[in-house]
């Protein structure tokens, strides 16, 4: 059953950047649609959520500080992913989103006791696959019309260290309270990141919301539960008998892959040959990650 779950778990996850630029590409031309997006899709993770409580509902108020650190990450991906979209590849952008799992297996060696001294050339060589996989993936060429934006790479850099924030506070979350709680914890961490995109939202500039509403509902609506459902999964699978070296570059593989044959199929987006390449070594190593 555990491998069902992670199954659903990376399935639901890479649905995540594919709604992302769906919207992105319903709504070109129009101004300023991303704050609305945002709130959107928090709105509808956070109403998941709640019902997702509802049947399994307990309060404890510590666990409300690794709410607060998981909401703060959760509204930094979702501000900075759809604006990450908007400004370059879907395929690169899931990379980077995906690769940032790394950091959950980097901080079990630190903090959760997962380290083993035998397999360090297996992370040793992972790790420096994901610096090769960065370096090909995001190099376009000296004479590419279509280089990589630094827009583009900063909220690229957002998004990796705020989704490695999340991962780490979901499992830390699940390790300090036994596994317990993990509704309360997303509930109340998904509500928190529903009011700082509604802030941003309020403070912004307002597009045509009807026409959004009428046009786009789909995308927020599909992101939010898809997120919420993801997390619930993964939520499930920290107390699973799956060591979260498999579990986290498990999905960061399988999101990854799914995300880049999507783009070109659904999107027609294009890459260089080595940033092909580099998409399958950043797949290969954290497949070394996940058994180390």
């Amino acid at each position: 059953m555990p491998y069902v779950y992670l199954i659903s778990a990376v399935a639901l996850m890479s649905v995540l950047s594919l709604l992302g630029t769906g919207f992105n590409k319903k709504n070109e031309g129009e101004k300023n649609t991303t704050p609305f997006y945002n709130f959107l899709v928090c709105s509808s993770a956070c109403l998941t959520w709640g019902v997702i409580y509802a049947f399994d509902f307990s309060f404890e108020p510590k666990a409300l500080l690794y709410s607060l650190g998981f909401g703060v990450c959760y509204a930094g991906i979702m501000i900075s992913l759809i604006k990450a979209l908007a400004v370059g590849p879907t395929s690169l952008t899931a990379l980077m989103q995906q690769l940032s799992l790394i950091g959950t297996t980097v901080w079990g060696f630190a903090f959760w006791g997962t380290w083993n001294i035998q397999k360090a050339p297996l992370v040793v060589s992972g790790l420096v696959l994901v610096v090769i996989s960065l370096c090909l993936s995001l190099y376009s060429g000296k004479k590419s019309e279509e280089k990589i934006s630094l827009k583009w790479l900063g909220y690229a850099a957002i998004v990796f260290l705020a989704n490695a924030g999340c991962a780490i506070f979901q499992k830390q979350q699940q390790i300090d309270f036994n596994g317990e709680h993990g509704s309360m914890f997303m509930f109340f961490a998904v509500l928190l990141s529903a009011l700082i995109c509604f802030a941003v939202f309020a403070v912004s500039e307002k597009p045509d919301v009807k026409k959004i509403v009428k046009t786009s509902w789909v995308y927020p609506l599909g992101a939010g539960m898809s997120s919420a459902l993801g997390n619930m999964f993964i939520v499930i699978l920290a107390t699973s008998t799956l060591s979260p070296n498999l579990i986290y570059p498990a999905i960061a593989v399988g999101g990854l892959a799914i995300t880049s044959v999507a783009s070109v199929y659904f999107f027609k987006e294009k890459l260089k040959w080595w940033q092909w390449i580099g998409v399958a070594v950043g797949a290969l190593a954290v497949a070394l990650l996940s058994i180390s």
